[in-house]
Order: C-alpha cells, then structure tokens, then sequence
C-alpha cells in the first residue's frame, strides 16, 4: 500500500514539474534568440549545414529504402527467416531481429522509426518494442568510419574500432536482458496498406529527416545558449580532474549534440579522445535520444528504462575503446 502511494505521489510530482521545466527552457531560448538573434541564427545554420553535408547523405537513402522494404512485406519475410536467431540470442521475434539488422547498417533513428512502424501495424507488441528497443538503437557504420573516423580524427581505423565498440555494447546488452521477461502487451491493431508506394515512402522519408535536422538545429544552439549561460561550468570543473581540462569542455556539448562533440574532440589530443567519442555514439546525447523517442513514443516505448540501457551501453562503449586504442 506505501508502495503504491509513493508511486502516485512520484507520478503526480513529475506530470507537474516536467511541463513548468519544459515551459521554463523553451522560454529561455526564445528570450536569448530575442537578445542576440545574429550569433544564435548563425549556430542554427551551422547545425543545419551540418546536417545537409554530414547527417542527410547517410540517413536519407537507408530511411527511403526501409520505407519500400516495409510497405512491400520485404520485412515480414526477413523476419520470418531472423526469427530462429533473434530467440536464442535475444528472446526475441523475427521482427524484432529484421529491425535490428537495419539498424545495424543505418543508424539513427532509422531503428527507432522501423519499430515504431511494426507496433502501428500490428506487428510488434509494445511490449516486445520496449525490449527491442535497447538493441534497435545503434550509430551508422557509413557516419562513423567516414564522418568520424576518417573526417573527423583522419583515421579508419579509428573508424572502424568506433563501429566494433557501438556493435558489441549494443549485442552484449541484448544477450543480457535475453533473461528479463518480455513485458506482456497487446499488439496494436493492423493498418491497410495504402496505395501509392513511391509517394508514401519518399514523403515519410523527406518528414524523417526533417525532423532529424530539426533536433540537430535546435540542440546545436541550445548547446550554445547553455554554454553562453555558464551551465556547463559545474560539469566541467567536476570532470577537469578526471579527463584533463581540455577535454572536459567538450563533454557536456558531446552529451547535448554528439556530432558537434565529437568534431571538438577530434582536435584534443587525449587518449580519452576517442573513448568519449565511443560513449557519445552510443548514448546518443540529448539530440539523438530525442529524434529516436520521437518515434519510440508512438510505439509506447517508456522513455527512462531506455534512458538507463543507452547509458550504460555508452559507459560500455567508452571502456571497450579505452582497451582497444
């Protein structure tokens, strides 16, 4: 009985205070684009140059042919293949494992997007979506091995020990949760299919990657905004000790926007360089978590158990690299 009244007073304190916060932020940016709108506009183009040169080439195409792969039942035939595999390693469906393996080659948040799409045609329980989702959630290869890896640190081989790092936290913490219980939940009622193929595959496509450019924009000069506000101070002063001080103040923006973060990194000599960068890949940051919980949240993913795996599978990350550099 104190259990449950806890719980209610907890969920009652959140539904009130998360809103009054979110209202307090939002207000806050748009006050300092109001008292310096020529310095804050210029860091939204960046991110949005950012965006056009870094994110759309490797996102864009992979989101267009899922949508096909999708919309053809391609999936529910790769899924019926994955099933046998996705059991024993995950407990988990066919399904699961065939948004898995996309995700596996594309990135953010095409996984997120594709899991969201089996729960809404009733494909997936949500249930099983909240568990998928921890191992639905991986860095593209193609942006790490050639935006990070060669572009930013000169290296491929950097690349490549990113890429082996994201992968085998991701696996190792869908090998481990195989023995939590698949939370029991109805699957969502199928929707017809629709006609015109092209049409709804590009113009789901296009929506997507405008709402991936859209965080990237808006995190990038919050990232700003905070830093300008001196928010980043504590962090860094608290982490200056462990990672030295040059590092340290890239970390908090690594966490805000990771792609930002990791070209700063790129220019810090430090062998936490590119451990940290292995932790943000693979935690997300605040920008990446939002754009995958944008499609997550329809298939009634809870957002804080997804937080904790992603966490833990970046600390994971981060001392695989540390290892392997």
């Amino acid at each position: 009985m104190k259990h449950r009244i806890k719980n209610r007073i907890h969920k009652r304190i959140r539904i009130r205070i998360l809103p009054v916060l979110a209202i307090i932020a939002v207000l806050a940016y748009i006050l300092l684009l109001f008292l310096s709108p020529k310095r804050y506009v210029a860091a939204t183009l960046r991110g949005i140059s950012l965006w056009a040169t870094s994110v759309l080439p490797c996102i864009f195409p992979f989101l267009f042919c899922t949508a096909i792969l999708n919309k053809t039942g391609a999936m529910d035939k790769f899924a019926r293949l994955l099933a046998p595999i996705a059991r024993f390693l995950f407990k988990l469906s066919g399904t699961s494992a065939a948004v898995l393996c996309v995700s596996l080659f594309c990135g953010y948040p095409v996984g997120a997007k594709l899991l969201s799409d089996q729960v809404r045609q009733g494909n997936l329980s949500a249930g099983e979506a909240q568990k998928a989702s921890y191992i639905c959630s991986t860095c593209g290869p193609l942006f790490l091995i050639g935006t990070v890896g060669s572009g930013m640190f000169g290296s491929v081989r950097y690349g490549l020990i990113l890429v082996l790092c994201n992968l085998t936290a991701v696996l190792l913490t869908g090998i481990l949760f195989r023995f939590l219980p698949t939370p029991a939940a109805k699957a969502c009622t199928p929707q017809p299919k629709r006609g015109n193929l092209l049409y709804e595959s590009m113009t789901e496509s296009v929506l997507s990657i405008l709402c991936v450019g859209g965080f990237i924009a808006l995190f990038g000069t919050a990232s700003l905004m905070a830093a300008d506000l001196k928010l980043f101070a504590p962090p860094e002063k608290l982490l200056a000790p462990l990672f030295g001080a040059s590092v340290a103040k890239t970390l908090p923006e690594l966490c805000m926007e990771m792609t930002h973060g990791a070209a700063e990194l790129a220019n810090v000599k430090s062998p936490f360089a590119l451990p940290l960068v292995a932790f943000g890949a693979t935690f997300g940051g605040a920008c990446i978590l939002c754009q995958q919980y944008a499609f997550l949240a329809n298939a009634k993913v809870r957002f804080l158990p997804f937080l904790g795996v992603k966490l833990l599978q970046g600390v994971l990350a981060f001392v695989l690299c540390y290892f392997l550099v």
